[in-house]
């Protein structure tokens, strides 16, 4: 599986480059607290990472924090976090295979019970 290249951004992470795309419309899923889903693969293809963000996009609070007020950006220092800590927990990104997650400090093939439960 591949990420369309219509609007994808580029991060180099330990001189690797990284490409990562976040959806345009807004999800029915994100309107109601879910965290949002950030694809992110290997420039060259591979296995597909889905980092499950407790951010929001302006005009909607940030998960887990409803009734602060506090709504932060999703930047390429958030991204490059979430690649580096896939990295630490043995995320093949050239190799082909499902799409997995991290769920609870592990490398999961479960990205929706990840969606749900990533901390």
């Amino acid at each position: 599986m591949t990420l369309a290249k219509k609007g994808l951004r580029t991060i180099q992470v330990g001189g690797e480059n990284f490409v990562w795309k976040v959806r345009r419309k807004v999800s029915h899923e994100e309107k109601h607290e879910a965290q949002l889903a950030i694809p992110i693969q290997y420039s060259a293809g591979g296995q597909l990472l889905i980092a499950h963000i407790e951010y929001s996009r302006s005009g909607y609070e940030a998960y887990g924090i409803i009734g602060t007020g506090k709504l932060k950006q999703i930047t390429p220092a958030v991204v490059e976090a979430c690649i580096v800590k896939a990295l630490d927990l043995g995320w093949q990104y050239a190799s082909p295979g499902k799409p997995v997650s991290v769920l609870n400090g592990k490398l999961a093939e479960d990205t929706l019970l990840a969606r749900w439960q990533a901390s």
